[in-house]
Parts: C-alpha cells; sequence; structure tokens
C-alpha cells in the first residue's frame, strides 16, 4: 500500500505539472494572437517558439503519465477517460502550431466521406496555420454547412505518425489491446502517416477488429473502447515537433 501511494503522489505531482504547462501555454497563445493583430512578428515568432517548447515539454509529460497508467495499472476502470482529458488539454496547445493542409489525399479522403469537394480545389496544397484561419476562409469561400466545416478541417489536420517496431514491443500495453489489435498494428511497422483518419484507415483495412461499430445504444461501450485504443495509438506514434526536425 505505501508503494501504491507513492505512485500516486508522483501521479498527481506530474498531471499537476502537465497542467501548469498546457495553462502557460494558454497565455503565451493570448500574448502571441495579440502581437500578431498588432504587427510585432518578432515577438509573435518568439511566442511561437515558447509554444514549441511547453507543447514538447506536456507531449513528454503525457506519455509519462500515461506509461504509469497502462504499466502500473493505476485507476484502470477510468484510464480511457483519463487519456481522452489529457488529449484533449495537450490539444489545446498543440493547436497553437498544428498546421492544417487541404491535400490531394485529404480531398479523396472527404471524397469518400460524401463531401462535395469541387470547391476545395482553389485550396489544393495549400496550408493554414491554425484551425480559425481554414475555417475563416472555408466559410467566406465556400458553401459547406458547420457540420461539413468541422469535418474538412479534422480531416486536414496534418501531424507526423511513425509506427516503431520497438515501441510495438517495448511500450505498447499488451493487456489492454487484445492479441487481435496488436497483432494487426504490427502489419503497419515501419510506416508513415500525416493524419489520424490515414492510421485509422490502414488499421481498419487490416482487421475490423479496429472497427467501430453501429452507432447503437448497445454498442456505446464498445466504440467509446475503441476510439480511446485509437487515440492511446495516435499518442504512442506521434512525433513531437523535435522529431519531424530530426
Amino acid at each position: 500500500m505505501p508503494i501504491l501511494f507513492k505512485k500516486t503522489k508522483q501521479l498527481e505531482a506530474q498531471v499537476e505539472e502537465f497542467w501548469e504547462a498546457i495553462s502557460e501555454g494558454a497565455i503565451v497563445f493570448k500574448h502571441a494572437i495579440k502581437d500578431y493583430l498588432d504587427g510585432e512578428k518578432d515577438k509573435f515568432e518568439d511566442r511561437i517558439i515558447t509554444i514549441s517548447k511547453l507543447e514538447s515539454k506536456a507531449d513528454n509529460l503525457r506519455r509519462t503519465i500515461e506509461n504509469q497508467l497502462y504499466s502500473q495499472s493505476l485507476i484502470p476502470e477510468h484510464r480511457g477517460d483519463v487519456l481522452g482529458l489529457l488529449e484533449s488539454l495537450d490539444h489545446f496547445v498543440n493547436t497553437a502550431k498544428t498546421t492544417y493542409v487541404i491535400s490531394s489525399p485529404v480531398i479523396e479522403y472527404l471524397q469518400s466521406n460524401n463531401i462535395a469537394t469541387t470547391e476545395l480545389e482553389q485550396f489544393n496544397a495549400q496550408e493554414f496555420e491554425n484551425p480559425s484561419r481554414i475555417q475563416a476562409v472555408l466559410k467566406s469561400r465556400t458553401v459547406f454547412d458547420k457540420q461539413e466545416i468541422r469535418f474538412i478541417i479534422d480531416a486536414s489536420q496534418k501531424e507526423n505518425y511513425y509506427i516503431d517496431p520497438l515501441s510495438i514491443s517495448s511500450k505498447i500495453d499488451t493487456e489492454w489491446l487484445s492479441r487481435e489489435q496488436v497483432n494487426t498494428l504490427k502489419t503497419l511497422s515501419g510506416q508513415s502517416f500525416h493524419h489520424k483518419w490515414q492510421l485509422v484507415n490502414a488499421l481498419t483495412k487490416a482487421s475490423d477488429v479496429w472497427q467501430l461499430r453501429a452507432n447503437k445504444k448497445l454498442n456505446k461501450a464498445y466504440n467509446k473502447d475503441i476510439k480511446s485504443k485509437r487515440q492511446y495509438l495516435f499518442d504512442s506514434f506521434r512525433l513531437s515537433q523535435n522529431d519531424n526536425d530530426n
């Protein structure tokens, strides 16, 4: 019991440090927006560098927290919820430096989801520095409704993932993921992806064990579990800014 209590206190301290990084990122982001609107380019770029460092710190802390939750079986009945909360908070500071691109693969993906993409051809290969910018452009220059715009923004979000074979064998929680899910993941070893949906498509194409079931009440718990596991893979294999630079 004393050992478990000590581990729990360490986890609490790490969560507190993670929250402080997120909070500081929010403050810096607020100042960065003001600098941008005031035309203070040098100050704005300095803020973005600071946000990048805070994002890396938050990412490292989040991974440490997640590894403890999984490897030490701390609050196992709530780890999916905790993971979702960590990701939501981390996404806040990531937003300041995440880019959005409407590329040919994105357009093809949207077409496969019954989104008419004729109006998007004018933006092909164009990058947007944040979700607010791409949302404003889509609202002013297209006739998409709010739901379609949200879907387009999510699909165009660019993040790099690499399925590292060593991470599969050394870091992935094989007690939480089923044997079939782990084996499916192994088939993607060495592959790279630039969008979440690309990784999800590869997983579901390889096996139905990563598929969501019909959106019905009786499938709610199952789908929640699959979404949590997908998010776990996103967090485990997402490349940090430093990895991208290297």
